[in-house]
């Protein structure tokens, strides 16, 4: 019976006054808040980081892009010079002038430039034929045709034509 006895005592719950639960309640409550005091200021200093943070990583985004520009900048000026040397070069070979020069690479420069050079070379050789008759002498305009002319530089022309065939 005494173990009876004993398990009994053991297994009675300890029963609190309502005074005993309000003073340990009160004293949880007062340890809880004076654990986080201080979060307030936690916050407000977490989140300042938080923000200088980001304003930081935007500031690095924004170099970061800069720098990208001007490196894409720079390598199109690069390009572009290359381009404009290599034009300078085949016009020099072709003697064609560099600005007819079309083309991304020596090759098709080189092909164009000579494409144009034989069309000028084909046009430029053949004489114009004499249609106003200034060679022959016998052909001369009268002077009442060469009045009614509207163009001053073609009354000249004419006139002149006229005087070196006498």
């Amino acid at each position: 019976m005494a173990e009876e006895n004993g398990t009994q005592q053991q297994e009675t719950p300890k029963t609190f006054t309502q005074d005993e639960v309000n003073e340990l309640m009160g004293k949880v409550r007062r340890e809880t808040r004076e654990k986080y005091a201080d979060y307030d200021d936690l916050a407000k200093k977490a989140k300042a980081y938080d923000d200088a943070q980001e304003a930081a990583k935007s500031e690095l985004e924004k170099a970061q892009e800069a720098a990208a520009a001007a490196k894409a900048e720079a390598d199109a000026l690069r390009a572009e010079k290359a381009h404009a040397q290599l034009v300078a070069k085949v016009s020099a070979a072709t003697g064609v002038p560099a600005s007819l020069i079309s083309g991304e690479d020596e090759g098709s420069m080189t092909a164009t430039a000579r494409a144009i050079a034989e069309f000028a070379k084909a046009s430029s050789t053949a004489a114009p034929a004499d249609k106003g008759g200034a060679a022959s002498g016998s052909m001369r305009m009268s002077d009442e045709t060469i009045s009614k002319m509207t163009n001053p530089s073609d009354r000249v022309m004419a006139y002149a034509r006229g005087y070196e065939g006498q």
